[in-house]
């Protein structure tokens, strides 16, 4: 399954996705494992992939520097409603990003 966000993300600003119940994954998914790339950020930072609807945590999923594409495998727990949340940390800039879901946990 993947899923790809057109839209950069801008500095401490976070999004959610949905996953379970689509392209094959039941919603009775505990986790999943994840591929996560960030491409063409303008900055510094991390990413810190977790479960939506709860607290990002503190270690990073993903670190990166300014230009560079950087990719990085991670199992997320899923949040009570199937999601995963996505924050972005760097000082200023946007950073472009997706993340391909490879496998699940029940």
């Amino acid at each position: 399954m993947g899923r790809r966000e057109a839209r950069p993300l801008a500095a401490g600003a976070a999004r959610t996705f949905p996953v379970v119940n689509l392209c094959g994954i039941p919603s009775s998914a505990k986790a999943v494992a994840i591929n996560l790339a960030v491409v063409a950020p303008n900055g510094d930072g991390d990413l810190r992939v977790y479960p939506g609807g709860q607290p990002p945590p503190l270690a990073s999923s993903i670190n990166f520097r300014s230009g560079i594409v950087r990719a990085n495998n991670a199992i997320i727990p899923l949040g009570a409603s199937g999601q995963i949340s996505v924050q972005c940390d760097m000082p200023s800039g946007t950073t472009h990003f997706f993340f391909d879901v490879y496998g699940f946990f029940q």
